[in-house]
This record gives structure tokens, sequence and C-alpha cells, in this order.
């Protein structure tokens, strides 16, 4: 009711305004008001024949749509069937994954995820010491467009040689000592 009232108070504010600018300027008013009799009786003109296009439309397509949609339902029924079959497995994962989390993150606290991070890197640091970084291989260039085969390479040498394997004690001290 509140609402009615609101409403039938703006359409009055907005009737004066209108008519206060129609009376301010009156050949506005006579032109818009020629321009809307002119539009409308072009409407009412044309509403015969627009008509009967959409009738004559709806005659020609209705038939054909209603002969489609009843061979395609069944595709459409078996379609939305397996959509709806899928959401419920997905939501089931979603929930298994939920739960899972919630698991993990009771196992799982800052400090023990910031010790697992550093027992990894130190494991990472101890594993580089063991890998070759520098070598030279011969003849690279003859060997670019074949795939299967490689430059052979010579004078290799592992991190360890080159720092005398120093860093697998820092390593062994940064994964034994307290967080």
């Amino acid at each position: 009711m509140v609402a009615r009232v609101r409403a039938e108070a703006f359409t009055k504010a907005a009737d004066r305004r209108l008519n206060a600018l129609l009376v301010a300027a009156p050949r506005v008013g006579s032109w818009t008001r020629a321009a809307d009799r002119r539009l409308n009786r072009l409407l009412v003109g044309a509403w015969p024949r627009l008509a009967g296009a959409g009738r004559r439309l709806r005659a020609a397509f209705l038939p054909p749509l209603r002969w489609a949609g009843r061979r395609l339902r069944p595709a459409g029924v078996f379609f939305f069937r397996r959509l709806a079959w899928l959401e419920r497995r997905l939501l089931a994962v979603a929930a298994w994954a939920q739960r899972a989390a919630t698991a993990a993150s009771a196992v799982l606290t800052p400090q023990r995820a910031i010790c697992l991070t550093i027992v990894g890197a130190a494991a990472c640091l101890i594993a580089a010491q063991f890998v070759e970084y520098r070598a030279v291989e011969i003849g690279q260039a003859g060997y670019a467009g074949l795939p299967a085969a490689s430059a052979p390479t010579v004078g290799g040498e592992t991190a360890g040689q080159a720092h005398a394997y120093l860093l697998i004690p820092v390593a062994l001290l940064a994964a034994g000592s307290p967080a």
C-alpha cells in the first residue's frame, strides 16, 4: 500500500514537471503531441499486417518445431540426466576433498609445514652436490637437427667436486636445527 502511494506521488510529480515544461515551451508540446499522433496512426495501421505476418510465421514454423521437439526430447532428457549424475559425483568429490583438507590441516600445522620445507630444501641441496653442472659438448651444432642423438660431453664436473662436498654438512645442519 505504501509503495503504491509513493509510486502515485512520484508519477504525479513527474506529470507536474512535464506539464510545467510543456507550458513553458508550447511549440515543443504541440510538436511532440503531433508526432505522437502520427506515430500512433502508423502503428495502428501496421498492426493488422504485423499480426497477420505473426500468424503466418507461427503456422509455418510451429509444426516443424513440434516435430523436432518430439524427436529431440529423449536426447535432451538423456543429456540432462547425465549432467545431473555428473553434478552429484562432483559434489561428492568436493565434499570428500573438504573433509580431507580439514583432516590434513589438523595434522599439517604451519610449524610442521615450515619444518618439512626446511628438510626438503636440505635434501635438494644434498642432491645438488651429485649433479653434473658443467661439461663441454663436442660438435653440438652438428647434433642440432637430430632429436634422438645428443653431442658427447667431456670434462664433466659435479657441484660436490667444485665445493669439496662442503655443502652436505651445511644441509644436514639446516635439517637438524630446531625451527
